[in-house]
């Protein structure tokens, strides 16, 4: 959930909430909620006037050039090295994959994705068992930013968008678009150890993301990531498109979980260095940090 109140959703104003059935709680062994956002050292206002702005002077050369007898632009010679989502027919699984495309058309250029108000090098560590099954709540919570899940070693199962149910779907590369919601399943092997789950923003290299953790295992020192920080291409195909809703909505006595909201952080400061956020004159707070 998130203001719509003026710009106020673009500073962080939001916070997850999740309305689970009985039968959905029991779905793994051990449930975590993260929220993907992203994040500006520029004000709200003044990315508002450039979008304005930039609109604006595309009508106007539109307009001079003369839309009906333009011709488009080529881009082949504008292709770099992207990875995509794609369907692996083989294993019948989403997979990364790199391929040479036209670079997305990106809208803003944020500062830092946060993956639960935390950046990438001070990723929040999430303590699980090994054998678990564990259920994670993935929420597309930012202003403007669509993501690539990479789930790394561990082998997920889409098992809801949007809060419903669909046929289960398979890989460890998946798609999460702006105000989407993805319930991905995975086991942590027996052998236990840490394992990333990252959030890469699309047509950049900004990542965001979590570590899943067993009891003794190692944290690794550095910034968190599973792949170099390579650019992610533009969406191939709206994830909805190959995902089956396996049960139509039916009313059930649900059971409500309330995730505990965060402050309303007016006037954000963002130390990238530490993945720390405060506001101006407050001490920042000591957050336990990856290694």
């Amino acid at each position: 959930m998130h203001s719509h109140y003026g710009l106020q959703e673009q500073q962080l104003l939001s916070a997850p909430m999740v309305i689970r059935s009985a039968a959905q709680a029991k779905v793994a062994d051990a449930e975590f909620t993260v929220m993907l956002s992203d994040f500006s050292f520029t004000s709200p206002q003044d990315i508002l006037k450039g979008l304005v702005g930039k609109a604006q002077g595309m009508k106007g050369k539109q307009q001079d050039k003369g839309m009906p007898n333009s011709k488009p632009m080529s881009m082949s010679e504008q292709k770099e090295s992207l990875v995509v989502q794609q369907w692996d027919a083989a294993s019948k699984r989403l997979i990364a994959q790199k391929v040479q495309a036209p670079p997305p058309d990106v809208d803003v250029k944020y500062d830092a994705l946060l993956a639960n108000r935390r950046t990438i090098d001070n990723p929040q560590v999430l303590e699980i068992k090994p054998g678990q099954s564990v259920l994670l709540r993935l929420i597309g919570a930012a202003s403007a930013t669509n993501f690539f899940i990479d789930t790394g070693k561990l082998d997920a199962t889409i098992v809801a968008t949007d809060g419903e149910d669909v046929q289960p779907l398979k890989g460890n590369f998946f798609q999460l678009s702006t105000a989407q919601r993805l319930d991905l399943l995975v086991t942590i092997p027996e052998t236990g150890g840490v394992f990333p789950v990252l959030a890469l923003a699309e047509g950049s290299t900004l990542q965001a993301g979590v570590l899943l953790a067993t009891p003794g295992a190692k944290i690794p020192k550095g910034t968190l990531a599973i792949r170099a920080q390579q650019k992610m291409a533009a969406w191939t195909t709206r994830r909805r498109s190959v995902l089956w809703r396996k049960t139509p909505y039916r009313e059930t006595r649900a059971t409500f979980t309330a995730i505990r909201s965060w402050r309303q952080y007016d006037h954000l400061h963002l130390d990238n260095q530490r993945g720390v956020l405060s506001k101006p004159g407050q001490p920042q707070c000591k957050r336990r940090r990856a290694g």
